[in-house]
């Protein structure tokens, strides 16, 4: 979809530095405008207007899918960086272009993307779980170990108390035991 002067949502994204948008909108790579607007001639393209923004992250993502691709005017994705208004350093930009080739890999299907995303968030879900099990299985160890001590505790406990009782027996039946020697005396 490209609006009157047939900008896309991805050049939007590109003239806007919004590399996480670029990303979920790079199958529109490889469109070219229409019209001459806003400084851009017409046939200007996402990675045109990434270089001409000085925009890094962009250029690098759309290079593969737009390299080589010329404007109205004749001009290149480089020509755009090494004469863009912008002010700044544009040495990463141009490093990245500086070997620009003409030929292009196709951008990949709109429906493989959103697969793609929804393979990475399942894995990113898939590894929090398993930290989260992980996390539980120590846990539940540490439970476990302090279950042994306190049992061990309590076992130790009830053999000094049966001592006790025992040492208590022994006394009370020596005590009864000299009572009733007296009693006969």
């Amino acid at each position: 979809m490209q609006d009157n002067y047939g900008w896309t949502a991805l050049m939007k994204a590109a003239y806007n530095g919004k590399t996480d948008c670029a990303r979920l909108l790079f199958s529109e790579a490889g469109k070219q405008t229409t019209k001459e607007w806003y400084g851009f001639p017409s046939g200007a393209t996402a990675l045109m207007i990434a270089a001409h923004e000085n925009c890094p992250d962009i250029v690098e993502l759309l290079l593969p899918y737009e390299q080589g691709l010329k404007d109205s005017e004749g001009h290149t994705a480089q020509w755009h960086a090494n004469n863009s208004s912008k002010e700044g350093d544009f040495t990463q930009v141009r490093r990245l272009l500086e070997n620009e080739r003409t030929e292009r890999i196709p951008p990949p299907n709109p429906e493989l993307l959103i697969l793609q995303y929804r393979v990475n968030d399942l894995t990113t879900e898939n590894d929090s779980l398993k930290k989260d099990l992980s996390s539980s299985k120590n846990t539940l160890e540490e439970t476990k170990n302090e279950l042994s001590q306190l049992n061990q505790e309590n076992s130790s406990l009830r053999q000094q108390l049966q001592k006790a009782n025992e040492e208590k027996d022994a006394l009370h039946k020596q005590l009864e035991d000299r009572t009733g020697l007296r009693s006969i005396s």
